[in-house]
């Protein structure tokens, strides 16, 4: 059995405390009625609040059934709260190139492209070291992730978010730069992104100081949260025909049905908006998370071995030039 991450427990300990028991708390446990879950679970804000406090009281309640202290459980008569999905959000290909243009001198450029073009989690990538990044051989290990809260790290969302995930040379040739950049700064060892003062990074000061002002400068909406680029990573691999499978591996999912639940209403759609976007934007060089292939184009920027070596990292191929395309800046 898997015991709840601290997070969660976290979350569960506030919605006992803020909704639970100012309802329930002073009535007897024989006496609280299908109507006193009903009244507790209303008071709570947010759908996925309401689902929450309605499962703590349905297990709490079967366990007192369990052991004999109710004869019924009085969460049998509330129907369990509905939680409307929401839809995500992404960047297309046009504005992941406005934005990575807009971020290309930001100290934390490499942290952006590893954002959009892995799907790693914002806390595995607040919580990559070094020693978890292999530059020689294009890889990065996801073993370890960092709380928000406690500031502290911990091993990744599930068992199957550990994994390995190979990297293009660009992001290889990003990485090292970045690494001098910490060098020159103080800290090359250690976290791979830092505050300026060395420290391991919280996403509120890194929305505030540095997303934010790249989304302005790229002329981006202000509404694109920095858990977007996460599904935009997805968007790039479903418009580039990456299989579900190796989709589920990078991301760290629970399996690909979970994969296909969570972007399946997106996957009919990207292929026209792709082919519409290059339209209006037709660079030389374009940016695509692929699967390599003997047809995709040619590969002026890896050789053979590499190419074998990271069948699923990102390519910058070079189009032939046609009339209307026009060099890519970033």
């Amino acid at each position: 059995m898997q015991h709840p991450r601290e997070n969660t427990l976290h979350s569960y300990a506030a919605i006992i405390r803020n909704h639970i028991e100012p309802a329930l708390g002073l009535r007897p446990l024989q006496k609280i009625t299908s109507a006193d879950v009903a009244m507790a679970i209303s008071g709570a804000a947010g759908d996925r609040t309401r689902e929450l406090a309605f499962v703590i009281m349905r297990n709490a309640f079967k366990t007192a059934v369990q052991w004999g202290l109710i004869v019924r459980n009085p969460t049998d008569g509330v129907p369990k709260p509905r939680v409307v999905k929401k839809d995500q959000h992404f960047l297309t290909q046009p504005e992941v190139i406005a934005f990575l243009a807009a971020a290309r001198s930001d100290r934390l450029y490499a942290l952006y492209l590893l954002f959009i073009f892995t799907g790693i989690r914002p806390g595995e990538l607040y919580g990559l070291q070094w020693d978890s990044v292999d530059l020689a051989g294009g890889s990065i290990r996801i073993t370890r992730t960092l709380n928000a809260r406690t500031r502290k790290l911990g091993p990744p969302k599930r068992q199957k978010s550990k994994r390995t995930i190979s990297i293009s040379g660009r992001i290889v040739a990003e990485l090292r730069a970045h690494r001098k950049r910490m060098l020159i700064e103080g800290t090359p060892h250690g976290y791979v992104f830092v505050d300026t003062e060395g420290h391991p990074l919280r996403e509120s000061n890194v929305t505030r100081r540095s997303y934010k002002p790249l989304l302005k400068a790229a002329g981006l909406p202000s509404t694109v949260r920095m858990y977007d680029l996460r599904h935009t990573a997805a968007s790039l691999a479903i418009a580039a025909n990456i299989h579900s499978k190796v989709m589920s591996e990078r991301f760290g999912h629970a399996s690909s049905k979970y994969t296909e639940d969570v972007y399946g209403h997106i996957m009919p759609n990207l292929q026209a908006e792709a082919a519409l976007a290059l339209d209006h934007f037709s660079p030389t060089r374009i940016l695509l998370w692929s699967a390599l292939s003997q047809t995709a184009g040619r590969n002026r920027e890896n050789n053979d071995s590499e190419n074998k070596k990271n069948p699923y990292a990102i390519r910058v191929f070079e189009l032939e030039p046609t009339s209307g395309f026009e060099p890519l800046t970033c």
